[in-house]
């Protein structure tokens, strides 16, 4: 597949999965981030995205990208 994920900076920020080729949305996942989204990346078999956030604590979500469905987040300090 040629599917990417870009984060947002905000108050409420979101991650957008998009087609490569055809730049349609697939998927727009948000609600867990507080101040932004530093990173995002793709599981080797592509169906979870993990993204990290740009608070203090660093906090990291795993998605179900495709159902938009959080799997789990960890806050580390």
């Amino acid at each position: 597949q040629n599917v990417i994920a870009t984060g947002q900076i905000g108050t409420e920020p979101c991650v957008h999965v998009w087609d490569a080729m055809s730049k349609e949305t697939l998927s727009v996942i948000q609600g867990f981030h507080t101040k932004g989204v530093c990173a995002v990346n793709f599981s080797c078999n592509g169906k979870l995205l993990v993204t990290v956030g740009i608070d203090s604590a660093h906090s990291i979500a795993v998605w179900k990208w495709a159902e938009g469905i959080q799997r789990i987040h960890n806050t580390y300090q």
